[in-house]
């Protein structure tokens, strides 16, 4: 079987460095003599009691499932923590302006971070609500002016992803996914690669950013 194996050359002089390169180090394939230790693994697999119990409950429990009442309260109160610090800090350093929207700061509560977080979820599965945020920030207000005079300012990482991103990344991670939870196997995975959210280019392994058009197609 093969293996990638790193081994440290001889004329190597600065462990420390940073980069493979300057610490000398060989990456060669080598061969491995007799089979790689076999971990014991004798939990049950498949869906976990908790979720089996929940058919048939509405979607704001399966919502909480991934965002639980521990995880909502520790960004409330990170949130509200932050904003009280910053508000003191221009109040210390008085920058604080009569017009600044920190004067109308109200603490967050754990179902307006609900709401907030389940937004953004679904802004990248509806593309017209990111439509409607991409409109209200940088729409003309003037009919004359150019669309590009504030478009050029533009980060369109600010954005969450949208469907079609968003199912690439899916597959990635239900690949990754398969690796973890099958790492005591001698095959981990039957799920390709280049199946699962990836393409090859030049022998290397690129993102398969999404699958279709790049232009919304017109009404």
């Amino acid at each position: 079987m093969k293996v990638f194996s790193i081994s440290e050359s001889d004329d190597s002089e600065d462990s420390d460095s940073s980069s493979v390169e300057e610490q000398g180090v060989n990456s060669d394939w080598g061969v491995v003599v007799g089979d790689p230790k076999a971990f014991n693994f004798d939990e049950d697999i498949g869906l976990v009691k908790e979720i089996q119990d929940m058919r048939g409950k509405d979607i704001f429990s399966y919502y909480r499932l991934f965002l639980d009442e521990e995880l909502i309260t520790t960004l409330v109160t990170e949130t509200n923590l932050y904003a009280e610090q910053t508000i003191v800090q221009a109040i210390v350093e008085e920058t604080l302006m009569p017009s600044s929207r920190l004067n109308k700061w109200k603490n967050v509560t754990r179902e307006e971070m609900y709401c907030f977080l389940g937004f953004l979820l679904w802004m990248g599965l509806d593309k017209k609500l990111r439509f409607v945020l991409f409109s209200n920030t940088f729409q003309s207000k003037n009919i004359d002016e150019y669309f590009d005079k504030k478009f050029k300012n533009f980060d369109s990482s600010s954005l969450p992803p949208c469907k079609v991103e968003l199912q690439q990344h899916l597959l990635r991670v239900r690949y990754v996914t398969k690796l973890w939870r099958n790492s005591h196997l001698k095959h981990t995975t039957s799920l390709s690669p280049v199946a699962s959210g990836w393409t090859i280019n030049d022998n290397k392994y690129d993102f398969v950013w999404f699958v279709g058009a790049i232009t919304i197609p017109s009404c």
